[in-house]
């Protein structure tokens, strides 16, 4: 499959967003058990997804990072958007070669980096219904990865939204990050999201 732009920033902002479960395992593991039984529902809903998201990368699992990063929706989008269209024949083709491209991609990042440090923002989550039933919550997000020759930091936050029952974390990385995440989720589009601010330097 030809690498395209879009994956290239898909790829990316996953591998920034891979803060937000980690820090919550560092920071708020003692009180992760009371919080969800006390929260209601919803909160205590994308508490487990975080859960489950920090297991993942415990374990180096990158097929389940990619899960939690690439909605259904985003990744029919991506596939339109590179004319494979829903209804094509290449279009599941396309999504499952991105998906697996993907996942290659994390996976590597996962073996190289030396540190993950993270810092974020979970108190008091406001979390936001959209006329069409779509739910989101908006996680400010501090992001500090070190590979083997750079060190890179994303300032921000991520677009955690609750499609047909599964929790996916969205990063808007920059403009076209978001113009995507827009188109696949009509919902978001009146909302202000700015892109987060990527830092890199060498080591």
């Amino acid at each position: 499959m030809r690498p395209t732009k879009l994956l290239y920033l898909s790829v990316i902002g996953l591998i920034l967003s891979l803060g937000l479960a980690t820090a919550c395992a560092q920071d708020h593991a003692a009180q992760e058990t009371a919080a969800s039984a006390e929260a209601n529902p919803l909160e205590a809903s994308l508490l487990q997804a975080i859960s489950d998201y920090d297991e993942a990368v415990a374990q180096g699992n990158a097929e389940q990072l990619v899960k939690f990063g690439m909605s259904p929706k985003v990744l029919a989008h991506l596939a339109a958007e590179e004319g494979h269209p829903a209804g094509a024949e290449s279009h599941e083709t396309y999504i499952e070669g991105t998906r697996a491209a993907m996942i290659a991609a994390i996976d590597g990042v996962l073996k190289a980096a030396d540190e993950f440090e993270y810092q974020y923002d979970l108190e008091n989550p406001s979390f936001q219904t959209a006329d069409t039933g779509l739910q989101y919550v908006r996680l400010p997000t501090v992001t500090n990865i070190q590979l083997p020759n750079i060190a890179v930091t994303s300032t921000g936050e991520t677009i955690a939204v609750l499609d047909d029952g599964q929790w996916y974390f969205l990063n808007p990385q920059d403009a076209e990050t978001i113009e995507w995440m827009k188109a696949a989720y009509p919902e978001l589009q009146d909302l202000q999201i700015e892109p987060n601010n990527m830092e890199t330097a060498p080591r």
